[in-house]
């Protein structure tokens, strides 16, 4: 209830995205991932498990639209077949892309092909052009819709490829990780500070504790937490977010003029 005044970010009609909601409190309660006996209390106990996990309260009214927007779940799948090194062909856990029916969310072909725009015009993680996230339920479906409960059994999966250690999924994060050894290299680090895509205590304040036991003080690395900053600005517009938060890309532009006075005149950072 205190999380009812968070943005929508989403065209399925609200009726739609409040029986996903309340289903997947559902699922996840009968397997055992969150408590309750009701969908508030459920959705309470898993926002509490997320501040358990180091997201910040000031997230909080960015957790459903994040979901809804399917940049949490296209960003789960599409980081879990990197850190697998699966192949498109492997339909990991059940998820694949496709171009969908609007009105269905069934795999449909379009009008015409959006790949010789998409490197253009799209990002690389659905929905964009067109292109949606989709579970593999007979002939598939957007992930939204395939399952009452959002495809749950995939997500599922991918959470289960971590906690159990699959595929090599464990030993390929280990291959990426960084020691945060800037090597007395000025550096700037710009976040918002409410972002729920990529939490900074999972990110930009992880990453500068771990330049403070790497670097000590030789470290020359500055960090600038923006207040009411989160992960889209393109997303200020949208009802919701235009009265809560700021454009963090301002302070990006600052952060790079800060810089080049730096670099060129020796102005401290």
């Amino acid at each position: 209830a205190s999380l009812a005044g968070a943005p929508y970010l989403t065209a399925l009609p609200a009726a739609t995205t409040q029986s996903i909601r309340t289903q997947r409190c559902a699922t996840l309660a009968a397997a055992g991932l969150v408590s309750g006996s009701d969908t508030q209390s459920q959705a309470a106990d898993a926002l509490a498990q997320l501040h358990a996990a180091g997201y910040l309260a000031d997230s909080d009214l960015l957790q459903a639209p994040m979901w809804d927007s399917q940049a949490i779940p296209a960003i789960a799948v599409t980081y879990a077949n990197a850190y697998t090194r699966s192949r498109v062909t492997d339909n990991l856990c059940n998820f694949s892309f496709a171009t969908t029916n609007a009105a269905t969310g069934a795999v449909a072909p379009p009008a015409a092909s959006p790949m010789p725009a998409v490197f253009g015009a799209g990002n690389g993680v659905p929905p964009t052009a067109g292109i949606n996230l989709v579970f593999n339920t007979g002939a598939g479906v957007d992930h939204r819709l395939a399952t009452p409960d959002a495809s749950f059994a995939g997500a599922l999966c991918l959470r289960q490829l971590w906690t159990n250690g699959m595929l090599g999924m464990p030993a390929n994060v280990d291959a990426v990780r960084v020691n945060a050894n800037l090597q007395g290299k000025p550096a700037i680090i710009v976040q918002g500070r409410s972002d729920a895509l990529v939490p900074v205590n999972h990110a930009s304040r992880a990453y500068v504790a771990q330049n403070g036991i790497s670097e000590g003080s030789r470290s020359r690395l500055v960090f600038y937490e923006v207040t009411n900053g989160q992960h889209f600005d393109a997303f200020l517009p949208v009802a919701g977010f235009d009265t809560r938060f700021v454009p963090v890309h301002y302070y990006n532009l600052q952060a790079l003029n800060l810089m080049w006075r730096h670099l060129k005149n020796g102005a401290p950072l």
